[in-house]
């Protein structure tokens, strides 16, 4: 199921603070890895502009700007909270055919409700010899911290935690880009967290307030998921850091000259 368009933009991102807390779990990845600058060393070696659709609080344009100041990064999103140059849906982009010498959209195809559209819609905006990246995880990224979610789900009366997000748009769904590009690869890396401090873990569970809370028992409240994801972290940690494993990477399209 797709992530519903008003709860994109005015609760997860109405405002960077629950971005900033998911990413935050990530300063305990190792190997440590800046997705947004392998991104950005992708798009550098092109030419310009670059649109960075769902360009959330702009760590691609920093990291673009570090290695080619030149080129034009404008970012758009759905969120006025973001601070985006256009408010727009990428399943129908404000913007002419064949301008663009990149299209970027970072962890953000599987909040769209059709994929395929918005790909096209990535793919029309290029140049002939533009290219398109979409980051994701793999859709068993971070199991051992759902797992723990799912069983204090459990402790306060409620059911499993609802499907990923990635499970719509994940690694392994390079062939939806082969709806409009002639040439698709992927770029994997992967990565274990290891965090042995309560807030990061907790803040990122708390960050997916927006689509789970209201999945609770009636009369329950997200603070009291909070508090049994607490007591199963804090015992957890008490074992030495908490660890779980994922992958996440590139999906990379490219259209050919002959395709216009």
């Amino acid at each position: 199921m797709h992530t519903d368009r008003q709860l994109v933009a005015d609760e997860y991102y109405g405002d960077t603070r629950l971005l900033r807390a998911r990413q935050r779990l990530f300063d305990f990845q190792r190997p440590r890895f800046d997705l947004h600058d392998d991104v950005a060393s992708v798009v550098a070696v092109g030419a310009g502009p670059v649109i960075d659709v769902g360009c959330g609080n702009g760590l691609l344009r920093a990291r673009l700007a570090a290695r080619r100041p030149d080129l034009d990064l404008f970012g758009v999103d759905v969120s006025t909270g973001m601070a985006p140059d256009v408010v727009g849906d990428v399943q129908a982009f404000p913007v002419a055919d064949g301008v663009a010498g990149a299209v970027v959209a970072m962890h953000m195809l599987y909040h769209v409700p059709d994929i395929v559209t918005a790909v096209r819609e990535m793919a029309r905006v290029l140049r002939p010899d533009g290219i398109a990246v979409a980051t994701t995880n793999d859709s068993t990224s971070l199991t051992e911290l759902y797992t723990l979610a799912d069983h204090a789900f459990a402790d306060v009366g409620g059911g499993p935690v609802p499907p990923r997000p990635d499970a719509r748009f994940g690694l392994h769904h390079a062939h939806l880009l082969a709806a409009a590009f002639g040439e698709v690869g992927v770029r994997r890396r992967a990565y274990t967290v290891v965090c042995d401090q309560l807030e990061p873990l907790l803040g990122y569970l708390d960050s997916l307030r927006p689509a789970w809370r209201h999945l609770l028992p009636s009369g329950v409240a997200w603070e009291d998921f909070l508090a049994a994801a607490e007591g199963r972290l804090l015992a957890a940690l008490t074992s030495g850091p908490f660890t779980s494993r994922g992958e996440a990477g590139m999906i990379i399209g490219r259209v050919p000259r002959a395709s216009r």
